[in-house]
């Protein structure tokens, strides 16, 4: 090798080696001003979630709130979905109702976009949502299961239609139609569209990401917080539906909240009585009134706090719902909306209740 041959050589290695470290050094620098960024936000989040308060909370647009049992309500969420036109994004602990499988896979079918998240083992139910998982698979529709890394169970439940949403109390089973009591909520509201599918795009890819929304409540990162936030707040009244009370912080706060005059009225179902006995026993003995459900299956979980501000969520009275499942909530002040859920509630103590 000549003279000249050497030095193109050498220069060639040079400037290999140059442009290697200015792309290693790129990629150091974007990785820790990706690193940098991700701190600053979740500080800001942080605090906003801090300062989070009642007066905070905005008006939902375009709210419709429904309750089970109700057979025309699978009939609508099946033609909803059989009539998408661009995305159906569907979250949910458990799915094994064998029409909105037939939909979601004719909507596929349709050229619609349509991603599934479910859980892999809901509790007692370990293999339930398997043969739903497969069915969807088998013809490619993109169904993953829910992140095991971040949380223990993922028991959100809602979906996405085209540009509204459904969040609610309930699993995608036919059992919610046709005996439980549960509720949820529909709405095009842009601004909790957007957050819920931001919640949706990092759930499905694993991605732990905290998001905040004084609207939103999301299990494991805000609940415990805006939950005690909330109690803390109620002046005059807290009327509940709950399928149990198995977080000792939050009962002992709503102790405090009868003692000092606040009237806390819970509607529970059958079950309770066995498996929470307890727990009831210690509130009733401060005038907390229950009032058992008798003709459906109770599986709803709402909190109304001085008939003005009311929750609906997949959340259980549970540190584990609290602080380690992946749960979704919606916090509404509407008044015309928490009147009609009020209603719903003074119905079910009239007709569908007995005191304890």
């Amino acid at each position: 090798m000549n003279k000249i041959q050497k030095n193109i050589t050498v220069l060639f290695f040079i400037v290999f080696f140059i442009l290697l470290s200015l792309q290693q050094g790129k990629e150091y620098f974007n990785f820790h001003q990706e690193k940098k960024n991700n701190i600053e936000y979740q500080e800001h989040i942080n605090s906003e979630l801090e300062n989070f308060w009642l007066k905070d909370i905005k008006e939902i647009q375009n709210l419709s709130i429904y309750r089970t049992p109700n057979i025309d309500l699978l009939d609508q969420i099946v033609s909803e979905i059989n009539n998408a036109e661009s995305r159906i994004y569907l979250e949910t602990y458990i799915l094994t109702e064998t029409r909105i499988q037939q939909a979601l896979k004719d909507a596929f079918n349709r050229w619609i976009e349509v991603h599934v998240i479910l859980e892999k083992n809901p509790y007692m139910a370990y293999n339930i949502n398997n043969k739903s998982f497969n069915n969807l698979e088998q013809i490619w529709i993109p169904v993953v299961w829910s992140d095991s890394q971040d949380y223990s169970f993922n028991h959100a439940k809602f979906i996405i239609i085209d540009d509204y949403f459904y969040i609610s109390t309930w699993n995608y089973s036919y059992s919610t139609f046709k005996y439980n009591r549960d509720f949820f909520m529909k709405s095009d509201d842009i601004e909790i569209l957007e957050k819920i599918l931001e919640i949706y795009n990092h759930d499905y890819i694993w991605e732990e990401k905290h998001i905040y929304h004084p609207n939103i409540v999301l299990s494991p990162f805000s609940s415990r917080h805006i939950f005690e936030t909330y109690f803390q707040e109620a002046n005059e009244t807290i009327d509940l539906y709950f399928q149990y009370f198995k977080d000792d912080i939050l009962v002992d706060l709503l102790i405090e909240k009868q003692k000092s005059w606040v009237q806390v009225t819970a509607i529970i179902p059958k079950t309770a009585l066995e498996s929470n006995l307890d727990t009831l026993e210690k509130m009733e003995k401060s005038w907390i009134i229950f009032h058992i459900m008798q003709k459906n299956k109770m599986h709803s979980k709402v909190i109304i706090i001085d008939k003005q501000y009311w929750f609906i969520w997949s959340i259980n009275f549970s540190s584990y719902s609290l602080d380690q499942n992946r749960e979704l909530w919606l916090l509404i002040k509407k008044p015309e909306k928490v009147e009609e859920i009020l209603n719903f509630f003074q119905d079910d103590i009239k007709n569908n209740t007995v005191k304890k």
